[in-house]
């Protein structure tokens, strides 16, 4: 465990503990969770985005901007 994961953890981020059970990083799993919810709101490239994600397995590459949570 990488010493800024143990330290989000014992803080009791909630982006890192999520990501430990998921087995990614706090920040893959806030980019991933940020995605999914721009596209349940209907953004079109997020939805496009998300198929990406579900397909590859992976985040970085579904993700083409910044997403406002």
């Amino acid at each position: 465990m990488s010493s800024d994961l143990a330290a989000e953890l014992a803080a009791g981020t909630t982006d890192a503990i999520v990501g430990q059970a998921l087995g990614v990083g706090a920040s893959t799993y806030y980019r991933a969770k940020t995605l999914v919810k721009a596209a349940e709101t209907g953004d079109e490239r997020a939805a496009a985005a998300v198929a990406d994600m579900d397909r590859t397995g992976k985040v970085s590459p579904a993700r083409p901007e910044p997403w406002s949570s």
